[in-house]
């Protein structure tokens, strides 16, 4: 069964990406869901791509992107 947070945390990941905008890789997507993912504690980051290839840059600038959607929405006077 998928938690509340879980499922908030999906639709800000959909939301990230349905209407129009630049094409994005899928590493880069996997980057935004990871970071939304870490800041409602639901999973840890975990990058797969090579440090210094064009995969990892993107993956780790997704991460960025995710952790910025998903700040806001973040208890007041939580760490992250």
């Amino acid at each position: 069964m998928t938690s509340e947070k879980h499922q908030f945390a999906d639709q800000l990941f959909k939301e990230a990406f349905d209407h129009p905008r630049d094409a994005r890789s899928a590493e880069y997507k996997a980057g935004v869901k990871a970071g939304i993912y870490s800041m409602f504690k639901l999973a840890k980051v975990e990058c797969f791509y090579k440090a210094g290839t064009a995969s990892f840059d993107a993956f780790v600038s997704g991460l960025d992107e995710g952790r910025n959607i998903a700040r806001p929405h973040q208890p007041r006077g939580s760490q992250s």
